[in-house]
């Protein structure tokens, strides 16, 4: 190892202390405050204890794909009825499109975005996936891993590095139109 690697090592661990995701995501919304646009369908919805906790456990279950009561069963003091009553009413996609908007225009407020670019220009292309299970947008695709069923995750990023949006489409569909989209 050169001389000093040990002590340049013990300063990036001072600045990227290590983080779970719960903390995360804890301290993103402190900074960003985006999952205050996760908002009730129902104004007059009753109040719910430590309501976002909830809202940013409901988040991570439904985005790693875990599922509510898998996650609900993991953290104590929520239970699967509580995240899937925060899930039906303040998850979805006009409300996770707007905290997205919070999380990419903090990231372009950031100085250090402005080293890759003003965040004016982006660039898109799609990820294929092999899937196992049959699913809407999954199809047999020659150019897919192994051949197989697959979906294509089609994603837009900045020049800044913000990636800004994300949809499923077809495997076998053409990206043309979705970039014009």
């Amino acid at each position: 190892e050169p001389k000093g690697t040990a002590s340049l090592r013990a300063t990036i661990q001072r600045l990227f202390p290590r983080r779970t995701l719960p903390e995360l995501l804890t301290e993103t919304n402190g900074w960003t405050g985006f999952a205050d646009h996760l908002t009730s369908l129902n104004p007059q919805v009753r109040q719910i204890p430590y309501l976002t906790a909830r809202k940013l456990a409901a988040v991570m279950a439904l985005g790693m794909n875990i599922g509510l009561e898998i996650m609900a069963n993991a953290v104590a003091g929520m239970s699967y009825e509580e995240l899937a009553c925060v899930a039906d009413w303040y998850i979805r996609e006009d409300t996770l499109r707007q905290a997205i908007v919070e999380l990419v225009s903090f990231l372009t407020r950031l100085p250090v975005s402005r080293h890759w670019g003003d965040g004016t220009t982006s660039s898109s292309d799609g990820q294929l996936f092999g899937v196992q299970a049959r699913t809407l947008y999954a199809r047999i695709n020659p150019h897919a891993p192994e051949r197989g069923a697959s979906m294509n995750v089609y994603t837009h990023v900045a020049d800044n590095l913000s990636p800004f949006y994300s949809r499923l489409i077809e495997s076998t569909a053409g990206e043309a139109a979705y970039i014009l989209d």
